[in-house]
């Protein structure tokens, strides 16, 4: 019964009077533990504005170099050259692969970007011998003849205006992640007496869930056990019945506190794609698929457990034809699944080459997440739902206002108005350029996920 009140609060929250949040959710951590990059070996050439080939190793930051167009412009057969200026460069470890081709060789990470033959992006792990990729200024195919795989190596990734470089001559892409310096948030974690607030004031209101997801790896926290068992202590009737976390489980597998807090919930989902560990770590950018395999095996196995763990993965075009069920079920049988198509929304972006199906941008609903839950960010700042992840929304902060104040507040109740005549899609650039399924007719939550 009272799961069902629940699901009916949050599923019709838009038509329902409701004086409180439905859901919380926590930032406890804004940092994660991926280190996204795509990169190349320090020794490869890039082409600089002057027609010069430098090291890509010394490379400066504010250098201008020769690029192109990142994708087709409508009517053109052939991307533009361009000149690029280098915003950010970085150096990471990762498993690197050396392509040679007729022409040339390059040495870069698995999950590194090059135009093939057709003039499409694709990841480096995805080239086979006799592909073609598109080499020089003029995108002439050059056919592979070797392919190598090398192990960890140090390598360096730069971030450019246009998204694109020449790299010893081959038309490539550079970061597909914002590097973590350029980051629309500060990175830090919540303390433990902003988090005890929240947790208390939400118990006081019957708050039915609270969730700890919101922009970075919560369990990366150093109280993340201490606050998700204050949770379960707090949770009694209604209030608390799912206490939920969302992780990438890459953590030390010694590190016992983190799952005794996974264990305090009711629900823990782990974001896992693939059971091949090169499509796991060229999707899940930055993912270690041994250790995050590893840690799902212990916290299956461990003894007394009683979360639901929900392996949630992204359908996209790399591993749309794996059978993630039946892998699901042979390897961890009492485990849920949840698959979510990459779908594109309203807004188009460099993910184009992943979607598996386009949504209807004129297919526009008021979005259930303002209307029933609040997000409080690592300093107590409330807003209104997930995809705000600039914090363009702030409705209050509980550290100078109660959390009902909050959710009753004039910023909130001004949102949920213009979400329901449906002009925050035309003034609010965050409801404006979400693809969040809320927002879309026909939208049906999955209670399994």
């Amino acid at each position: 019964m009272k799961h069902t009140i629940y699901r009916c609060k949050y599923r019709f929250g838009q038509y329902l009077p409701l004086t409180s949040p439905v859901d919380i959710s926590l930032e406890l951590s804004s940092f994660c533990n991926q280190h996204c990059s795509y990169c190349l070996d320090p020794a490869t050439p890039v082409l600089t504005k002057d027609y010069k080939w430098i090291p890509i190793g010394e490379i400066k930051e504010g250098q201008q170099i020769i690029a192109f167009d990142e994708f087709l412009v409508s009517g053109n057969s052939e991307r533009n050259t361009q000149i690029a200026t280098v915003e950010k460069i970085w150096v990471t470890k990762k498993p690197a692969i050396r392509i040679i081709t007729e022409k040339s060789e390059i040495i870069c990470s698995l999950d590194h970007r090059f135009l093939d033959g057709s003039g499409q992006w694709r990841e480096s792990y995805a080239f086979k011998i006799g592909d073609e990729m598109l080499f020089s200024t003029d995108h002439i195919k050059d056919s592979i003849v070797k392919i190598e795989l090398l192990g960890d190596r140090d390598l360096v990734d730069i971030q450019t205006s246009t998204k694109t470089f020449y790299a010893a001559g081959y038309a490539t892409h550079n970061c597909y992640h914002a590097d973590k310096k350029n980051l629309p948030f500060k990175q830090r974690f919540m303390d433990y007496f902003v988090a005890e607030k929240i947790l208390i004031e939400g118990a006081e209101l019957g708050v039915h869930s609270v969730k700890t997801n919101w922009r970075g790896e919560s369990t990366m926290n150093p109280h993340f056990a201490k606050i998700t068992a204050l949770a379960k202590d707090l949770a009694k009737g209604s209030t608390y019945l799912e206490r939920l976390t969302n992780s990438n489980f890459k953590f030390d597998s010694d590190n016992k506190s983190i799952f005794e807090g996974l264990a305090n919930q009711t629900k823990v989902k782990v974001s896992y794609d693939s059971f091949i560990p090169e499509v796991f770590e060229t999707q899940r950018a930055g993912g270690d698929h041994a250790i995050t395999t590893k840690n799902i095996d212990i916290f299956y196995n461990m003894p007394g457990r009683k979360s639901e763990i929900v392996i949630q993965a992204v359908r996209t075009q790399l591993n749309k034809d794996e059978d993630l069920e039946g892998q699901v079920r042979k390897r961890w049988p009492s485990a849920t699944l949840s698959v979510r198509d990459v779908v594109g929304g309203r807004k188009k972006d460099d993910i184009n080459d992943l979607i598996v199906n386009d949504r209807d941008g004129s297919e526009r609903q008021s979005c259930l997440q303002a209307h029933v839950r609040l997000i409080f960010d690592t300093f107590g700042r409330a807003f209104p739902c997930c995809p705000d992840i600039k914090g363009e929304l702030p409705l209050g902060n509980i550290n100078s206002a109660h959390m009902e104040e909050i959710f009753n507040g004039a910023k909130a109740k001004k949102l949920r108005k213009m979400l329901k005549d449906k002009s925050a899609f035309d003034q609010l650039s965050v409801c404006k350029n979400c693809s969040s399924l809320e927002t879309f007719k026909g939208f049906k939550p999955n209670w399994n996920s």
